[in-house]
């Protein structure tokens, strides 16, 4: 099913046991969020095997490198040892929930109750979840997430339902015998093999749905009226399908001019056995074989096929398509695009510059609300408070740390700042990790190396 027609299913199959439920979002979103998700997937809708466009990968590679940007730096902890030793290992792969947060509009990531009474964490992307309804504060009040097994043309669903008003979770399963759009009859859980240990309904505590929401800082331009947010790239789908073709433009090139020989088919012999020419040193793909007519105006028996390729002009008009792109995007020049394809000023790349790092701080700001709810959802399962959260993100999205280095050490030589400020700048050392480390410098300041200091000159 698409996540349009999963939506209505999912709807219709609550209503029928008896729960008052309506979706939040409109059809535009629903069909947008599936748009991202093809393009993500390396399989928009203009991909063309017959007009030869293909995909030049450029969704997933925003979402990655904005991913990378915003994690590649993150430290952070949470307060209770007991929760912390969870969280630290959802902080060792966040950049991948991030990445799908980036190219849908949002992520789930969702601590739960494992088989073995372990905390894990799933990360659910935009278009495996369904979000109903959301409180006055933006937060997700009320979802669906969603997983299918399969038996042959059996499909058996469980929709695992949150609500906040109703202070529970509450698990049902479906049985379709034949995949359609609708999840067929209700099930008992324990149908499933899979699904018999888990509770029919279980309690929630706090004023949160027990996970973290990561939502892409944006405005959303699809459904104005709705919090749920965009994607990354969402602004920039147009933009993008004309790279593609731009792409596609350059691979046919080189395609279309490769270098051959046409060669007349009365020059070529037959393989008995199957009837095909032979090629010489058996290079069929450098040589074409044409028919040619006999008489005095007969083309030559050979002809070479060699035109000129035009790649430096589709390349520049391709690098200035990815540019657009990333002005669109909030990046940097250069940052999907060659950087050595541009004629901007110092003082453009450094707004450019400027861009990505405003672009990716909102994206820390985002994901640190999301880890903060996704910690006291791991802090509820294990019955702990909401610990107290510490984030550190680094800088070196806007700075440029080896420049940043060489100006330290050039105000030192100067004068203008003493060792201690120095290993402050370059070290990231606090004040008296810096005072610390001069003093056992300056202690260890090696010997005179005069060796006619202690002699008598004799």
């Amino acid at each position: 099913m698409t996540y349009t027609t999963m939506m209505q299913a999912i709807i219709k199959a609550l209503k029928g046991v008896g729960l008052d439920v309506n979706s939040c979002m409109n059809a535009d979103m629903s069909k947008a969020i599936e748009l991202w998700a093809a393009m993500y997937e390396d399989a928009p809708p203009w991909i063309s095997c017959k007009k030869g466009i293909e995909s030049a990968g450029i969704p997933g590679a925003i979402a990655m490198e904005l991913a990378r940007l915003s994690t590649c730096e993150l430290k952070s902890s949470a307060g209770d040892p007991a929760v912390d030793e969870v969280y630290q290992r959802v902080l060792a792969e966040i950049r991948v929930p991030v990445e799908y947060g980036c190219a849908l509009g949002g992520a789930l990531m969702k601590p739960y109750i494992g088989a073995d009474g372990e905390i894990a964490t799933q990360y659910i992307r935009a278009d495996r979840f369904f979000p109903l309804a959301f409180d006055s504060s933006g937060h997700i009040s009320e979802c669906v997430l969603v997983e299918q097994l399969y038996s042959g043309k059996v499909v058996f669903t469980r929709l695992e339902y949150y609500s906040l008003p109703q202070r529970q979770i509450i698990n049902l399963a479906f049985q379709n015998d034949n995949a359609g759009v609708s999840l067929g009859q209700s099930i008992a859980l324990a149908t499933v093999p899979q699904w018999a240990t888990m509770q029919e309904a279980a309690p929630i505590q706090g004023d949160k749905l027990p996970f973290g929401y990561f939502r892409v800082p944006l405005a959303n331009t699809i459904d104005p009226d709705s919090p749920l947010g965009i994607s990354v790239y969402g602004r920039a789908a147009k933009l993008i399908k004309e790279a593609d073709k731009k792409y596609s433009n350059i691979c046919w090139e080189y395609e279309a001019k490769q270098a051959a020989v046409h060669v007349a088919a009365s020059m070529l012999k037959r393989n008995e056995g199957t009837g095909n020419f032979e090629y010489p040193g058996g290079n069929e793909r450098l040589y074409r074989t044409m028919e040619y007519n006999t008489g005095a105006t007969d083309k030559p028996l050979l002809d070479t096929f060699s035109p000129e390729i035009r790649a430096d002009d589709l390349y520049k008009g391709y690098q200035n398509q990815l540019k657009m792109i990333e002005f669109v995007c909030g990046l940097a020049y250069g940052t999907i695009s060659d950087p050595a394809v541009s004629d901007k000023t110092a003082t453009e790349v450094r707004i450019s510059k400027q861009r990505l790092y405003v672009t990716v701080t909102d994206i820390q700001r985002a994901l640190e609300t999301a880890l903060t709810d996704m910690a006291a959802a791991i802090a509820m399962w294990i019955g702990r408070a909401a610990p107290q959260m510490s984030f550190d993100w680094g800088d070196s999205v806007m700075t440029d740390s080896e420049a940043a280095a060489r100006q330290a050490l050039l105000e030192v030589q100067a004068g203008i700042i003493d060792n201690v400020e120095y290993y402050k700048r370059v070290y990231g050392l606090s004040e008296e990790a810096a005072e610390k480390l001069a003093t056992d410098i300056a202690s260890r300041a090696p010997a005179s190396t005069d060796f006619f200091a202690d002699g008598d000159g004799a």
